[in-house]
């Protein structure tokens, strides 16, 4: 019953990303893809948090091109998704909770990092569906 509850509020869930539950690797990837030099976790959500807002207004700045290649993107998609199997498995809290919150911008992020994939040749892209399959799985 929990579980179908859940799983329905993922499902609608916004791209919402709260910055202050995104750890240092997943706050790193977020300001590479930017062009926006790292720092301490600090100064990195500090940094992330005025791009985002920057981004909502249409004031962004012109981003540089996607640093990050197939490979790189699949693996850390992979590990991403391998982390958070057992958080969902062991999921029991409400969607008003401090969890579901840091769980919604977990999944928030790795959709993100799907969508920047670069899929070509479409053997890339065959790899990218089978991941977005998971990322569908674990809703």
């Amino acid at each position: 019953m929990l579980v179908d509850l859940i799983r329905e509020e993922i499902v609608r869930m916004s791209r919402k990303i709260e910055v202050n539950r995104l750890d240092k690797d997943e706050l790193r990837y977020e300001l590479d893809w930017r062009g926006i030099a790292i720092g301490t976790v600090d100064e990195m959500r500090s940094r992330l948090v005025l791009a985002r807002q920057m981004e909502r207004t249409g004031e962004s700045l012109h981003y540089p091109p996607y640093p990050f290649d197939f490979q790189q993107d699949a693996a850390a998609v992979t590990k991403r998704l391998d982390t958070l199997v057992p958080v969902i498995d062991g999921f029991s809290d409400t969607s008003k909770s401090g969890s579901y919150l840091k769980l919604q911008t977990k999944m928030n992020h790795i959709l993100g990092r799907l969508d920047n994939m670069e899929c070509r040749p479409l053997d890339k892209f065959n790899l990218r569906g089978v991941l977005v399959a998971q990322f569908l799985n674990m809703i």
